[in-house]
C-alpha cells in the first residue's frame, strides 16, 4: 500500500501537465474572439407590460358559522353581535379588586396588608385605580380575621382568606 501512493501522485501530475499543454496548443491555433465595443442592456418598457393586469386578492370575512370559519381560530365566535349594557345610574364605589393579604403587628398596634400595602387603624392611603385617578382608602378598624375599610364614603369589610 505504501508504494502505490507516490506512483499515484506522479500519475496525476503527469496527467494535469498534459492537459495544460494541450489547451495551450489548441488556444494558440485559433485567434481570440473580438469583443464588441458596447453592449446595451435590454429593458422592458411599460407599454409591453400594459397588456397583463396585476391580479388583486379579495378576502371575504365570514359573519357567521354558515358563511365560513377562521382556520386559525375555528372555535371563536367571530361575527357574533355582543350586547353591552351601559350603567347610567349613580356612580358606585370604584372597584379596585381589594384583598386582605395578611394581618400582623401587636395587639396594641395591629397592621393589615391590603393589596400589598400596610395599613394601621385610622390610616389613609391612595391606591391606584386601573384606568383612572388614585383613590383614597381608609382603614377604619382591624379585627381578628377581617378589616373594615372606607372607600368612596362607603364602608366594607375585607376578610382574611384561609389557605
Amino acid at each position: 500500500m505504501k508504494t502505490r501512493f507516490p506512483f499515484f501522485c506522479f500519475g496525476l501530475a503527469s496527467l494535469s501537465a498534459t492537459a495544460i499543454l494541450l489547451t495551450r496548443i489548441a488556444g494558440s491555433a485559433a485567434p481570440p474572439p473580438e469583443k464588441p465595443e458596447k453592449v446595451l442592456a435590454r429593458t422592458r418598457t411599460f407599454d409591453s407590460m400594459g397588456t397583463n393586469p396585476v391580479p388583486t386578492s379579495v378576502f371575504n370575512v365570514p359573519t357567521n358559522k354558515v358563511a365560513g370559519r377562521d382556520p386559525f381560530f375555528p372555535d371563536c365566535n367571530c361575527g357574533v353581535k355582543m350586547v353591552v349594557k351601559i350603567d347610567t345610574g349613580e356612580s358606585k364605589t370604584p372597584s379596585l379588586g381589594l384583598s386582605l393579604q395578611g394581618l400582623s403587628g401587636t395587639t396594641e398596634k395591629p397592621l393589615a396588608i391590603i393589596n400589598g400595602r400596610t395599613f394601621e387603624k385610622g390610616e389613609t392611603q391612595e391606591l391606584p385605580n386601573g384606568t383612572g385617578p388614585r383613590i383614597p382608602l381608609r382603614c377604619v378598624d382591624i379585627r381578628e380575621n377581617s378589616v373594615i375599610i372606607e372607600i368612596g364614603g362607603k364602608q366594607q369589610e375585607l376578610f382574611l382568606h384561609s389557605k
